[in-house]
């Protein structure tokens, strides 16, 4: 369990999401996902949010951690795929921790504050990110913080979810804001 370790080595916990009350009897048997998210700025202070159309939500660049690979490795390939932009890790932000009952699934999130390198590459969306209508909006750190608590405010369920994880990933990461 390489990758279990890698996720808990001196990882601050900056959060724990269990909106629907699963009991840590509940969780033992849970299976656990691993997925990395990044406040990724570029060289004018701007930060990338991920854009969905349909539905019309925001997110971190991000996602699944594939088997075998190491987690800083995952949100550079992540940020490459869904920005187009070459990236390099500036800091480690802690990680989030979301428990859901419904899935059965506990997922470990490590956040990381990274920024871009070079110029713009080319997207490589999945199939279900072109459907949703993805797109990229930079924004100042400020405005990044009010779209997700915005989000959090008028989303439900899944949503809401990924909005109070960014926002708990940008204070870490802005703790001015």
């Amino acid at each position: 369990m390489v990758r279990v370790s890698v996720y808990n080595q001196g990882m601050q916990t900056l959060a724990i999401f269990n909106p629907e009350g699963a009991s840590p009897d509940e969780t033992s048997g849970f299976d656990t996902r691993f997925s990395v998210r990044a406040v990724m700025i570029d060289g004018n202070g701007s930060v990338a949010l991920i854009h969905s159309k349909n539905p019309d939500y925001y997110t971190l660049p991000g996602g699944g951690v594939e088997i075998g690979e190491d987690p800083d490795h995952a949100v550079i390939r992540e940020c490459m795929e869904e920005t187009g932009y070459t990236v390099e890790i500036v800091s480690h932000l802690g990680r989030v921790v979301e428990i859901k009952r419904s899935s059965s699934r506990i997922s470990q999130i490590p956040g990381y504050v990274v920024r871009t390198v070079g110029e713009k590459g080319t997207l490589d969306l999945q199939p279900d990110e072109v459907e949703e209508g993805m797109a990229v909006v930079w924004v100042a750190p400020d405005r990044a913080l009010r779209i997700f608590e915005d989000d959090v405010a008028r989303q439900k369920d899944e949503h809401k979810n990924i909005g109070m994880r960014a926002v708990a990933f940008l204070r870490a990461a802005f703790p001015e804001l």
